[in-house]
């Protein structure tokens, strides 16, 4: 008796070794790692295209002098020969294309942007008004301007800014601003008349203008990445270009023209634009 079980226990004790040297039927579970999420990055170059609408806010004030004027006009040759003034909000259609660079360190983005475009149909301000017939004068001469385009919108307009913005994953909040140029005025145009010939004609037209002008441009916008390489944005911009005097000067009577008219070139711009980041 002792002997058989000594003998099972044998037996019992090989089987479980035996068992426990042969391989598991069970599979090992897949190995599964979590993908690392990678944050876009607004670091890099970019390039696109914008459009919208331009706002004119800028004005005129003609006081406009005479120079060499003819016998019998304003007896004071550097006298106030008009006094006119004239303002405007009409809008334009404005677009065009912008370049830049972003560097991103945490959540701070910094840049720069060079943008230009053309500005159709933009829109002039009308000034006007009867000089009073001065002591000493003849009467019946009486200057005054009709139709007197001084258009304060140029027809393109080209900024060179920097920026600054604060991203939240794939969305910007910027703020942007500095240095703007515009060209393509219209011209002023000043009729004299000399109401003792009767005939309704000018005795003289005075006409010119200036053809470009510099100063600043501030703004903000948002911006947002559709892709890792093509972004979105709508952007506020205030563009002053500063004032001038300008210089009419008649092609009837050589040597003869009105100076100053103080013209103040104003506008904001509202727009939306497409940039694709490489």
């Amino acid at each position: 008796m002792y002997k058989l079980l000594l003998s099972t226990a044998l037996v019992a004790v090989a089987s479980s070794a035996m068992a426990a040297d042969l391989p598991s039927r069970k599979a090992p579970e897949p190995y599964s790692p979590v993908p690392a999420m990678i944050a876009f990055s607004w670091t890099g170059f970019y390039i696109g295209a914008n459009a919208g609408v331009g706002f004119n806010n800028g004005n005129n004030n003609n006081g406009y002098t005479s120079t060499g004027f003819p016998a019998g006009g304003n007896g004071n040759p550097n006298g106030n020969i008009f006094n006119g003034s004239g303002n405007g909000s009409n809008a334009s259609f404005i677009g065009g294309g912008q370049l830049g660079y972003n560097y991103q360190f945490g959540s701070i983005v910094l840049g720069v942007e060079a943008d230009i475009q053309g500005i159709a149909n933009g829109g002039g301000n009308r000034a006007g008004g009867v000089a009073p017939i001065q002591p000493g004068v003849v009467a019946g001469v009486v200057p005054y301007a009709i139709g007197s385009n001084g258009n304060n919108m140029p027809s393109y307009i080209g900024t060179v800014r920097g920026r600054l913005g604060y991203a939240i994953d794939r969305a910007l909040i910027y703020a942007t601003g500095g240095f703007a140029y515009g060209g393509g005025y219209g011209n002023n145009n000043v009729a004299y008349f000399n109401q003792a010939n009767g005939t309704g004609v000018p005795t003289a037209v005075y006409g010119g203008g200036h053809s470009s002008n510099t100063g600043y441009a501030v703004g903000g916008g948002v911006e947002y990445a559709v892709t890792n390489n093509w972004t979105v944005k709508a952007e506020y911009l205030y563009a002053n270009l500063g004032s001038s005097n300008r210089t009419l000067f008649s092609g009837t009577i050589p040597g003869t023209a009105f100076v100053g008219g103080n013209n103040n070139s104003g506008i904001n711009i509202v727009r939306v634009g497409v940039n694709y980041k490489f």
